[in-house]
């Protein structure tokens, strides 16, 4: 849905995720979104979760999957986990009170040695780790096993993921 730069701190929308997400649920495909995060502070975590919040309510956007929280920038890793567990709790509880399920995204190992994960065990986890099987040691609800799947339709490489709940449902 957007993002946030790492440099400028300046918020944007993906500009293509609205026909993104027409296109989706005219085929009937369930849909959700991810913003990827710069934020270092609860402040800024804030911010990008009522931006996204906007863009959903001002385009009338039904979600079928969670919305989720993408931290994995070099700025994040360097924040302590005590800092980054507090800046994800902070765009999740803000994304939960607007109504939406809400997630959070990262590889195994920032999800491992950046957060305390046991301090996010209201949100599901979506696990990069592309491998034969995913390792992470924590419950996940989602895992991406791949940057470079191909799917029919689509011109280059694509995520693969599995998913373990059934989300439209929840």
């Amino acid at each position: 849905i957007g993002s946030r730069t790492t440099a400028s701190k300046v918020i944007s929308t993906d500009k293509k995720f609205l026909d993104h997400y027409e296109n989706a649920k005219k085929r009937g495909i369930p849909v959700g979104c991810y913003f990827f995060s710069a934020a270092l502070t609860v402040s800024e975590a804030i911010e990008e979760a009522d931006h996204v919040l906007k863009v959903l309510k001002d385009n009338n956007i039904v979600l079928d999957m969670p919305v989720y929280f993408d931290i994995e920038t070099e700025d994040q890793v360097s924040l302590s986990r005590k800092q980054a567990t507090a800046v994800t709790k902070a765009f999740c509880e803000r994304i939960e009170a607007g109504g939406y399920y809400t997630g959070i995204y990262c590889n195994k190992f920032f999800a491992r040695d950046e957060l305390y994960a046991d301090q996010l065990t209201d949100y599901h986890f979506w696990i990069a780790q592309y491998a034969s099987s995913c390792s992470y040691y924590g419950p996940y609800g989602m895992w991406q096993y791949s940057e470079t799947g191909s799917v029919s339709g689509i011109k280059g490489n694509v995520d693969m993921n599995y998913c373990y709940y059934n989300y439209p449902q929840i």
